[in-house]
């Protein structure tokens, strides 16, 4: 679900965040009911519920979008924000590069969220006549907030403390890998210390509650794991150049070959997604299963794979030479055709075809790449 846009950056909305809603307004609307005292009817406190569970998702919001622009303005590209169940997430084209960046870019939600806060608690001793629905608005929403900081504070990655922590660990040694590696651990622990305290809340306290937190204890500790492996991915990346990745192209169409004879005999036995069409020792263009599909079938035994090949002039091309980290970024913003780029030499000879699945070899070719990592460590 599409919220709008700010600043460029596209807000997105999971339909998993509507139980943020409904939670907060069962839990604010009970608030509401014991700060009043009174026996209030349902619509009083359906429209409080509402209303607190919309400021909450607004503050979550607030939140995510001080991390983005925040970025923006150390350079980094910011596709769009997600929000689920769980909070949101930044989708930012690569890892920031500086160790005084990542703090300020992990500071800016948590700030975020005590200014909002502050400000609501703030307005509750400003000696004026407020309705008791704003004094039990502002002290549900303000409190949750700066709950909601604390929470992000704490220093377990990938979570706001965690990264300020990595921050930390990094300008300290000088190493982005070896902080996350510990910023990580901190997170997997208090993931298991969530876990943990839920099956106590469970097992001795006898409440259900218990239950919300193991599953955020797992998801933050399952998550402090990928985000460890992913920033190993991407530095691992950053040491292989793109003509590394790309091998040749043993399976070529021949031009002239009809769509059935290209499924029959190549789609189907070899299982890829695209192959090479190759015309007097020459490639002109790549058939992607995608290309195949629009085909209709009764067309298929008449027509020949040029037809609705992609001409190799029509898909973005890239130096050989270039990092395979940058060559994924161009992928991952969407600068290609069909997740496909064309890679050339310094001549301007067409080399190959890098797509996504071409990076996970990348694990493979570097050396003293520990792949042991992506397992163990953490």
């Amino acid at each position: 679900m599409k919220l709008g846009e700010v600043r460029g950056i596209k807000l997105e909305l999971h339909y998993s965040t509507l139980l943020i809603v409904l939670m907060v307004g069962i839990g604010s609307a009970s608030f509401y009911q014991g700060l009043t005292e009174a026996n209030l009817g349902w619509q009083i406190l359906t429209l409080f519920g509402t209303v607190c569970g919309l400021l909450i998702l607004f503050s979550i919001v607030l939140h995510e979008l001080s991390h983005s622009i925040v970025a923006q303005k150390h350079g980094q590209e910011i596709g769009q924000i997600k929000l689920y169940v769980f909070g949101g997430q930044a989708q930012i084209t690569d890892e920031v590069k500086d160790p005084k960046d990542e703090l300020k870019m992990a500071a800016a939600g948590p700030l975020s969220s005590i200014i909002f806060g502050g400000l609501l608690v703030v307005l509750l001793f400003i000696p004026w006549n407020l309705p008791i629905f704003l004094v039990g608005m502002f002290n549900y929403v303000g409190i949750a907030n700066l709950v909601l900081a604390g929470f992000n504070l704490v220093p377990a990655y990938p979570m706001d403390g965690g990264r300020i922590l990595r921050a930390y660990l990094w300008k300290k040694r000088g190493d982005m890998v070896s902080a996350t590696k510990t910023a990580s651990k901190w997170g997997k622990y208090f993931g298991y210390f969530l876990i943990g305290t839920g099956l106590l809340e469970i097992f001795v306290l006898g409440t259900l509650q218990g239950i919300w937190s193991i599953v955020i204890g797992n998801f933050v500790q399952r998550s402090a794991k990928q985000s460890y492996q992913q920033t190993v991915f991407m530095k691992t990346l950053s040491d292989i150049e793109v003509r590394e990745l790309i091998g040749d192209d043993i399976h070529t169409i021949p031009a002239g070959t009809k769509i059935v004879d290209a499924i029959r005999n190549y789609f189907m036995p070899y299982r890829r997604k695209y192959f090479s069409i190759q015309k007097d020792g020459e490639i002109i263009g790549v058939l992607h299963y995608r290309n195949v599909q629009e085909v209709p079938s009764r067309m298929r035994r008449n027509t020949h794979v040029e037809m609705p090949m992609i001409p190799l002039e029509e898909i973005p091309s890239i130096s050989e030479k270039m990092d395979a980290r940058e060559a994924l970024k161009e992928i991952v913003k969407g600068n290609a055709k069909e997740g496909m780029l064309a890679v050339y030499d310094d001549e301007d000879n067409f080399e190959g075809i890098l797509n996504k699945q071409d990076f996970q070899a990348a694990l493979f070719f570097k050396k003293d790449s520990d792949l042991s990592q992506f397992t163990q460590g953490i």
